[in-house]
């Protein structure tokens, strides 16, 4: 993990490596591969950063930069809404 979170920039065509950059705010481009590319593009899409997921043979984005803040909160917000769904279905056992 040392790798995302002190690098300059990231280039991955794996999803973890895609959620780890996020979670760090490192600037990334992630290359969708030709299969499973759904869930990074998802993940991508749902932090408002959509633009950083590069198709297949596409020239990269000029800029791997995103609002590490605006992303960073939607993670926060997405993790603790997880965290409360799991609460309520382990206390309704």
């Amino acid at each position: 993990m040392q790798l995302f979170r002190n690098a300059s920039v990231v280039i991955t065509d794996s999803f973890h490596g895609t959620a780890f950059s996020l979670l760090f705010g490192r600037p990334l481009y992630s290359l969708l591969p030709q299969k499973n590319a759904a869930r990074s593009h998802d993940l991508l899409t749902s932090v408002g950063v959509g633009k950083l997921a590069v198709p297949a043979g596409a020239p990269l984005p000029g800029d791997p930069n995103y609002d590490t803040a605006s992303v960073g909160n939607v993670l926060a917000t997405t993790a603790e809404r997880s965290w409360q769904y799991l609460r309520t279905i382990v206390e309704s056992t």
